[in-house]
């Protein structure tokens, strides 16, 4: 294996193999994107979280959402939020969820907004070197209070982005591909 985003021989069997996967999930989010309103759908959350309210403190992303490995964000657990908030008062109907995981020592469990297929490498801190703010593919996260999936995240949309910035497109610079 070779270091993401370095070229290196990449078997035609692999190669087929990844490109039929590919083609077979592009299709398949193709048809369900189609059956989809355009209208943005906001996530339903477990916990109430406002991106807004948090930004309009000054809180960066990285606050919330670390990137332990530089590379794959963060999600919040119980015990980060409480970091803040142990001194809310739970009795408020926005922090009632909050503390009902707290106390039972239960972890959040956030529905993903955004979630690639697993034989897809996305690296963050290559999109934010390359000048690629959080707002670039997520939109204007600090002033909505709910998100929903901003940006298409088929091959086919990263692969104009990659184009449109001269980034790679190389299938081995998003895909591990075995030797």
């Amino acid at each position: 294996m070779g270091v993401r985003g370095t070229a290196r021989p990449v078997s035609r069997i692999n190669c087929t193999i990844l490109l039929a996967t590919l083609l077979i999930t592009t299709a398949w989010a193709g048809a369900a994107d189609k059956k989809k309103s355009t209208e943005p759908r906001p996530v339903k959350q477990p916990v109430e979280f406002s991106h807004k309210r948090h930004a309009a403190l000054g809180l960066e992303c990285e606050v919330c959402h670390p990137m332990a490995d530089g590379e794959q964000a963060g999600i919040p657990q119980t015990a980060d939020c409480m970091n803040c908030h142990q001194s809310s008062d739970g009795s408020k109907a926005e922090f009632r969820s909050l503390f009902e995981h707290a106390e039972a020592k239960k972890q959040i469990s956030w529905t993903r907004v955004y979630l690639l297929p697993y034989f897809v490498y996305f690296g963050h801190s290559a999109h934010r070197t390359a000048k690629e703010g959080c707002a670039s593919c997520h939109g204007p996260v600090a002033s909505r209070d709910v998100l929903w999936k901003e940006r298409e995240t088929s091959m086919k949309a990263c692969m104009d982005c990659h184009k449109a910035n001269r980034a790679s497109v190389s299938c081995s610079f998003c895909h591990e591909l075995n030797q």
